[in-house]
């Protein structure tokens, strides 16, 4: 990692067959939320529910969206 970029980690969410880490956490003292998927070739509805229900609750978090 890069010694300028601050990036604080609160929550990992990582996958056990490796589809999916999600971090969320704080890069330069704003809240962020990193997510990297390795999905199926087909539209699995299972695989993107499983995922998009672990994302935080964007509406609650203060997340600064105007940068």
């Amino acid at each position: 990692m890069h010694t300028k970029i601050q990036f604080s980690p609160t929550k990992v969410i990582a996958d056990p067959q490796g589809r999916f880490v999600i971090v969320s956490g704080s890069l330069n003292n704003v809240n962020d939320v990193l997510a990297n998927l390795y999905a199926p070739n087909w539209d699995d509805e299972a695989f993107m529910g499983k995922v998009i229900s672990l994302l935080p609750n964007l509406n609650s978090q203060p997340f600064d969206f105007g940068r």
